[in-house]
């Protein structure tokens, strides 16, 4: 049986030779941007909750029918993970505020 076209497998082609010097620069430019980047200032101290005062809607028109007043909501933070508490990542910079507590 004779070999045709169809039965070589193709060559890999070769990846050029700038493509991994980019992705080694990009790399070595990211690392060096995110060591001389100044640590955050910490957080001020933490003020007491505001009540939020909402007023109440507009009187509604005579053909519908009366709507229940509006309560003043809240906003409380989100428990902190468990087992997360003062754990803080490297090169002391403060943990995502959603693990502190």
């Amino acid at each position: 049986m004779t070999e045709t076209a169809h039965d070589q497998p193709l060559p890999e082609p070769q990846t050029p030779l700038w493509l991994p010097a980019l992705g080694v620069a990009v790399f070595a430019f990211a690392g060096i941007a995110w060591a001389v980047c100044p640590e955050p200032a910490p957080p001020p101290a933490a003020a007491a909750p505001v009540a939020t005062v909402v007023a109440p809607p507009p009187t509604p028109a005579p053909t519908q029918a009366p709507q229940p007043a509006v309560t003043a909501v809240t906003a409380r933070p989100f428990p902190a993970a468990s087992g997360s508490a003062g754990v803080r990542p490297a090169r002391g910079r403060p943990a995502h505020p959603l693990l502190q507590h």
